[in-house]
């Protein structure tokens, strides 16, 4: 018996979920080849190449800080150095975590691609420590200020050229990182951390510039210490915020979850799309599907047809992975012990 046998079944299904939105069946259409996730060995070269010319470049610049923050005295180059070691420990974090995830392993069978946001979790963790340990030291250099030991600062033109030179080479790497942001938490946490630098230093080589010629705002460099320990603090928890919610399973868009339905809709003549559920499993999605077909069709047909849906969901450059449950009919009670995790997602 083939599929021909069954092309004229009617499937009575209940319509008593929400209208699609119209951008789902846009959305279907504009599929082509160019979703096909063709691109992860050439996004991970990308990424590799990213990581370890910012590596690199963050190693000749640490040590051109080091120089800067010993000779200058300057609280806020220092709180710019603190940042560049920092960044140097979370590309290295980065650099092994790209390599480790694609290593297959029997150990791991669903892969280790959840490798990447925890160590953006991680590299946040660091990034927020350091910063607070700075932010405590120009306290305390302010109050000690104020009671008549003023810092002295030795701002030379070597360390304003140190400054200016970092700042112009963290420019190029933010916009180049930034280009490959979006198939990559490492990548984007690049992009951040350049973007971090930039501001740094530019506070930095000002206060700085500022307190050493006028001594009477010798307050102002401390004050740029804090205000870079700040931003990067807040920063790094709101990246660090969103990774977690990556890991703990939040819920994909609207959008997204719609296009998974058209295209579970238009797959099969004989299929019927029921419940959608798409989140997140690290960086990537994993989407739950469970599509009604005719009780009359022979359970080989059914396992070829779902399984071509499930390679065809696969492919999307966001899915991680795909499962497809077949059932005769939809169902308005649950077939899971948590009923919390059976709701519809649309």
């Amino acid at each position: 018996m083939t599929l021909s046998d069954y092309g004229s079944v009617a499937l009575d299904i209940k319509q008593d979920r929400p209208a699609r939105s119209a951008v789902a069946h846009s959305l279907l259409h504009q599929q082509d080849a160019n979703e096909v996730r063709c691109l992860p060995q050439a996004t991970s070269q990308r990424v590799q190449l990213a990581i370890s010319a910012s590596i690199v470049i963050n190693i000749i610049l640490a040590i051109a800080k080091t120089y800067a923050a010993v000779v200058s005295g300057s609280l806020a180059v220092l709180s710019s150095l603190v940042d560049s070691i920092l960044d140097l420990t979370s590309q290295g974090l980065f650099w092994f975590t790209d390599r480790y995830m694609h290593t297959p392993s029997p150990d791991y069978p669903a892969g280790r691609r959840r490798l990447e946001p925890i160590a953006v979790v991680v590299s946040a963790t660091l990034m927020g420590m350091a910063s607070l340990e700075v932010v405590q030291k120009s306290i305390a250099t302010l109050i000690e200020g104020f009671n008549g030991h003023v810092p002295e600062l030795d701002m030379s033109i070597l360390t304003i050229a140190v400054l200016a030179v970092a700042i112009v080479v963290k420019l190029i790497l933010w916009f180049l990182c930034a280009q490959i942001a979006h198939v990559s938490p490492s990548a984007a946490a690049l992009a951040q951390d350049h973007r971090n630098d930039v501001f740094s230093n530019g506070v930095a080589v000002t206060t700085s510039m500022i307190a050493h010629y006028n001594i009477d705002a010798w307050y102002l460099d401390p004050i740029g210490a804090i205000c870079i320990s700040i931003y990067i603090t807040w920063s790094w928890l709101e990246t660090g915020k969103e990774q977690v919610d990556r890991l703990v399973g939040i819920q994909a868009d609207e959008d997204f979850i719609q296009r998974i339905h058209a295209i579970a809709d238009s797959h099969h003549p004989d299929m019927q799309s029921d419940i959608v559920r798409a989140y997140h499993f690290g960086n990537n999605f994993l989407v739950e599907l469970e599509v009604v077909m005719p009780k009359s069709m022979t359970v080989g047909d059914a396992h070829d047809i779902s399984l071509a849906l499930q390679k065809k969901v696969e492919e999307l450059d966001a899915v991680e992975r795909a499962f497809v449950h077949v059932d005769y009919e939809s169902r308005d009670y649950d077939e899971h012990k948590d009923p919390t995790i059976r709701k519809d997602s649309s």
